[in-house]
């Protein structure tokens, strides 16, 4: 569903247990982008 340039899960990082920041998001995209805004939602979300 998301696009291999903008994961929605975090990618952690090989080397230890940091994140990648979250992305701008790109206006011209259709597909669910990697935000600040769309990680505080599904941190919120109760799945």
């Amino acid at each position: 569903m998301a696009g291999a340039t903008a994961p929605i899960a975090a990618v952690a990082l090989a080397g230890g247990t940091t994140t990648a920041e979250a992305a701008p998001a790109d206006p011209l995209s259709d597909k669910m982008q990697d935000t600040a805004h769309v990680r505080a939602y599904l941190e919120s979300a109760r799945f």
